[in-house]
């Protein structure tokens, strides 16, 4: 996940856990929040210095935030380190909005809340993706915290939900789900402010649940099923796992009569599966998904299901367009790929394909499809090359594949200042912090032992 403690870094570092990619970017929320059950290297991100810069490596925000994240909309959200030195690795609850500009923008909670992020940017902005503020739209709510609990307001501060919701979800299309103190969930509307309790058969923490097209997966004793914006369920609870709906289908895995192995399938908005029973599918990424015919190869079909590249190869892995934001996230299957790496068959050498199965270039003979693929950072494919069984490095490639430097790597003299694109246009400035002083974090918090003579 990289440098930062950002929704996309984490999404990254776990590949968005492959089957569920929008999904997975709430509880990334969640691990934000909770940050004492973070791993160790997540401590060490909260102990390094962050700010922003341009392309060309002039400052916009000085490094000096434990943790950034791009809202969207040219939007970041800046939490603040806490002044007791003893607690360099710990935020204050407080966090300040910027645009990409670094212009500070305005935000009021209630009397004793602190700020806690955007909850929804305003109808403008939904319908205007280059929408960037100076300042908050009329209609935009925030997310405030008192305590424990989280609440929303409008841009003056005045409560529309008061701080009773441990947990507040994702706006989509204008409603979100959210958990109240006794545990039942809710669909809350922007823009009629009013909630809607969700049915009673939903036996779900709400975590996960956003919407699509009007309907929001959820989970209910290991299966997934659907709610409409009324609370209701409209799809009930019989798939293994399922992601949001994109023009009109979501995909689903479907558990085999063993119940043990699941296969991958796409559905309707009536929850009947429409692709056709002798294709094992991958989740779509715009018109395009991996399937395969049981014959143990795999190619890219269309909508219609119909093979746009021959189902000849063992490996075939989209790579995902380019997202940065939590809102990029969500909509990620809408948008097709780049490409794909793929492997025809094992001593082959790996390749990157166009949608429509035209090679475009080879990779690296070390690059090791499917275990260690290449991704795309900072507008060039990384690629993880072996030179030994137990030693790799990376290998930087053009969209030509054609190898160049690392990144961003000339903006910087020091070994401990990294940049990575965190937004178009806008670099995150990353000052890594003392190692010393990481492992006694580490020693304290009891994740290493100290080394005994």
């Amino acid at each position: 996940m990289q440098t930062a403690i950002t929704r996309l870094s984490l999404l990254e570092s776990m590949k968005i856990w492959q089957k569920r990619a929008t999904v997975s970017v709430v509880l990334i929320g969640v691990l934000v929040q909770q940050s004492h059950a973070m791993p160790a290297n997540v401590y060490r991100e909260f102990g390094n210095d962050h700010g922003l810069t341009n392309l060309q490596g002039r400052e916009i925000v000085p490094s000096k935030y434990p943790y950034i994240v791009y809202v969207d909309h040219g939007l970041f959200l800046l939490s603040q380190r806490n002044p007791n030195p003893d607690q360099r690795f710990k935020c204050t609850n407080e966090k300040i909005l910027i645009n990409r500009n670094g212009i500070k923008l305005k935000t009021q909670v209630p009397l004793n809340a602190t700020f806690e992020g955007i909850f929804w940017l305003g109808e403008k902005a939904g319908n205007n993706k280059n929408f960037v503020p100076d300042t908050l739209p009329d209609d935009a709510l925030l997310k405030f915290r008192i305590d424990q609990n989280s609440g929303i307001c409008d841009k003056d501060g005045n409560i529309v939900l008061p701080a009773s919701f441990p947990w507040i979800g994702t706006a989509r299309e204008g409603t979100a789900v959210v958990r109240r103190e006794d545990n039942k969930l809710f669909v809350f509307d922007v823009k009629s402010r009013q909630q809607n309790e969700v049915s009673s058969e939903v036996a779900d923490n709400g975590v996960g649940m956003a919407f699509g097209e009007g309907l929001a997966p959820f989970r209910n004793h290991r299966l997934t099923g659907y709610i409409d914006t009324s609370g209701k369920v409209v799809i009930a609870p019989k798939f293994n796992w399922g992601l949001i709906f994109e023009q009109g289908q979501a995909f689903v895995t479907v558990l085999n009569s063993d119940g043990k192995a699941a296969s991958g399938a796409i559905i309707n908005k009536m929850g009947e599966i429409v692709s056709p029973p002798t294709l094992a599918v991958c989740e779509f990424y715009g018109d395009y998904a991996v399937a395969g015919t049981g014959a143990g190869k795999v190619g890219v079909v269309n909508r219609k299901f119909e093979f746009v590249i021959q189902p000849e190869y063992e490996t075939l892995l989209p790579q995902a367009a380019p997202y940065y934001s939590e809102e990029d996230a969500w909509s990620l299957h809408s948008k097709s790929p780049l490409f794909f790496y793929a492997l025809k068959h094992k001593g082959a050498r790996p390749a990157v394909l166009s949608v429509n199965g035209t090679i475009l270039f080879e990779l690296p003979e070390a690059v090791h499809l499917p275990n260690w693929p290449p991704h795309v950072r900072n507008s060039v494919i990384v690629c993880p090359v072996w030179i030994d069984p137990n030693h790799s490095k990376q290998v930087f490639l053009n969209m030509q594949g054609k190898e160049v430097a690392a990144p961003y790597s000339t903006l910087s003299k020091s070994e401990s200042v990294k940049f990575r694109e965190i937004a178009p246009g806008i670099l995150l400035k990353t000052i890594e912090c003392d190692d010393a002083l990481y492992r006694a974090k580490l020693r304290k918090s009891g994740c290493v032992r100290p080394i005994t003579p």
